[in-house]
């Protein structure tokens, strides 16, 4: 906090926010905060109001409902910062046109490939959340790799719940979790496989789920640097590339 500086503050639950709050009060800064100098309606289009200004018809690039409060932050940040100085429609263009690759990024249609690099338990949270609606209702046979520094058996336990088959397979950095370990923790949930190379581990899953269900590879930002090649999103998210390494054509 700088003194009588703005500051724009998201979705904080109530005891960090009095302490934030508390803050801002010794420093003299103005706080915008979401839920009270900043709101947000609507559903396929937006409207974000900050003090007096509102902004209407924003459609978001990026998938997940909390998109939405992200969206909203930014745009209290434009109208806090630099009040009067971005257009309405240029925050319309931004907030549509902008991409996330590798979170929650469909890049295969048949079968239905997403991947998401949820790497922690919050954003294991926020994709089973929006799990059925990225898979449009199919079975998930998910593809999971992890790090071994991180909370995984709660992650396994937010997503397994949610899926009808799991290929552990391991990140390929020194970090990386052994996959048999965190089979362990799956195989009380569904039916676990282990296939240590991440790439051969994707293709078996793609294999094995056909036309008609999902797979969703998740757990690691490495593990989807790892096998973000197999694909090419820039083709319109259709088909994976057949020169990787041997891996299906589908």
């Amino acid at each position: 906090f700088k003194p009588g500086r703005p500051a724009v503050v998201g979705d904080v639950a109530v005891a960090p926010m009095a302490v934030i709050e508390a803050a801002a009060r010794r420093a003299g800064v103005p706080l915008a905060r979401f839920g009270h100098e900043i709101s947000i309606e609507g559903g396929t289009e937006l409207a974000v109001e900050v003090g007096g200004r509102r902004i209407a018809g924003l459609r978001l690039g990026l998938r997940g409902a909390h998109q939405a409060r992200n969206a909203a932050l930014a745009v209290a940040a434009v109208e806090r910062f630099a009040p009067g100085e971005i257009a309405d429609a240029d925050i319309r263009v931004g907030l549509e046109s902008v991409r996330w690759p590798g979170r929650m990024e469909t890049v295969c249609r048949s079968p239905l490939v997403v991947l998401d690099a949820a790497h922690n338990v919050d954003s294991a949270i926020v994709l089973a959340r929006e799990l059925s609606r990225l898979v449009e209702g199919r079975a998930v046979h998910l593809v999971f790799g992890v790090l071994g520094d991180k909370r995984w058996a709660e992650m396994i336990d937010v997503l397994a719940p949610h899926v009808a088959r799991v290929t552990v397979t391991k990140v390929p950095v020194a970090r990386g979790e052994a996959p048999e370990i965190v089979a362990r923790r799956f195989a009380g949930y569904c039916p676990t496989d282990v296939v240590g190379d991440p790439k051969d581990a994707v293709g078996r899953a793609i294999a094995r789920a056909l036309h008609s269900d999902a797979v969703v590879v998740a757990g690691s930002v490495f593990l989807i640097g790892a096998v973000y090649s197999m694909f090419d999103p820039g083709a319109g998210a259709s088909v994976p590339r057949a020169d990787d390494g041997g891996q299906p054509t589908v």
